[in-house]
């Protein structure tokens, strides 16, 4: 995870995933993006979508059985940083509204 993600971003995708894991439940589907636009300033580069996540979700593992399920429009904020490898890396993602 280190190569596409750094703190805060990193530490909560790795908190989630060892949740999921010890809950038997595994991420599925894909989201689609619509117009994603971007800002650099600097070393840190902004990117705001309005995504669509409603093919996507947790799912028990064992069983299949979908437990949660995204909206059709929400909006993602995305905050990279660059690395002193020339390399971008998510720091945060937060979502908001779901009317974008």
């Amino acid at each position: 995870m280190e190569k596409v993600a750094v703190d805060p971003a990193l530490a909560a995708y790795l908190t989630n995933l060892a949740r999921m894991d010890r809950a038997d439940e595994v991420p599925f589907g894909e989201i689609q993006t619509r117009e994603p636009r971007a800002t650099i300033d600097g070393d840190t580069a902004t990117v705001v979508d309005c995504q669509d996540t409603s093919e996507s979700g947790r799912k028990k593992e064992s069983t299949g059985n979908v437990l949660s399920v995204g909206v059709a429009r929400v909006e993602a904020t995305v905050t990279l940083k660059l690395g002193s490898d020339d390399v971008w890396r998510v720091s945060e993602v937060e979502y908001g509204s779901t009317d974008c």
